[in-house]
């Protein structure tokens, strides 16, 4: 690494193609700038890569959804995207797969979450139950249901019901029969507030 006083190098700092100054205002060093390779990477560094790569196409895909709205109204730093991502990470393996389906987050807020939430399936249907905290505000009967579903592997929605969280129950369409789980959550009739999702399996 070279030293070099004040001169042609004042003021620059960065990158000048195969070298890098670093100017702290007084000198300034010169060294050349690092090469890397597909060997340069640990393995562990290329399985960090493709899952992070895997996570943010997933989380891209929702870009023009109200799902990235959902998260950009979430509590918390950062904008949507770094919400939604940075809730998603965790759920994929190295390999970039998902790794456990109830990992997977869609919606987040302050909204009371539902619990005890069951599927089962009916003919050309799936009946969705739940429970409601006894304290809970009789304001929130009125919020909607919305869900995610998952089918043959493949996330679909968000689906916006008529479905009211009070009556602690409702059927949605499934006529093929393919839906294998749901990511149910609630929404302000305004739509400016969610609730978390919770994961549950068809039955």
């Amino acid at each position: 690494m070279a030293k070099i006083k004040q001169g042609i190098l004042e003021g620059i700092s960065g990158k000048l193609g195969p070298i890098v100054v670093v100017n702290n205002g007084e000198s300034a060093h010169i060294r050349m700038a690092p090469t890397y390779t597909e060997e340069s990477w640990s393995e562990k560094q290329v399985s960090l890569r493709n899952r992070f790569k895997e996570v943010s196409r997933f989380v891209q895909q929702y870009k023009k959804s109200m799902i990235w709205q959902i998260w950009k109204l979430a509590p918390g730093k950062g904008g949507g995207y770094h919400k939604f991502l940075g809730a998603n990470i965790q759920a994929f393996d190295l390999d970039g797969t998902v790794k456990e389906w109830s990992l997977i987050r869609f919606s987040e807020g302050i909204l009371p979450a539902p619990f005890l939430v069951l599927a089962e399936r009916q003919s050309g249907e799936i009946r969705i139950t739940w429970k409601n905290e006894a304290s809970q505000s009789r304001i929130r009967d009125n919020d909607q249901l919305w869900y995610m579903a998952v089918a043959e592997g493949k996330f679909t929605g968000p689906f916006k019901t008529e479905i009211t969280r009070g009556v602690m129950e409702g059927v949605i369409p499934d006529p093929d029969g393919n839906i294998t789980g749901i990511y149910v959550f609630f929404a302000a009739r305004d739509e400016n507030t969610f609730s978390p999702d919770r994961y549950v399996v068809v039955i």
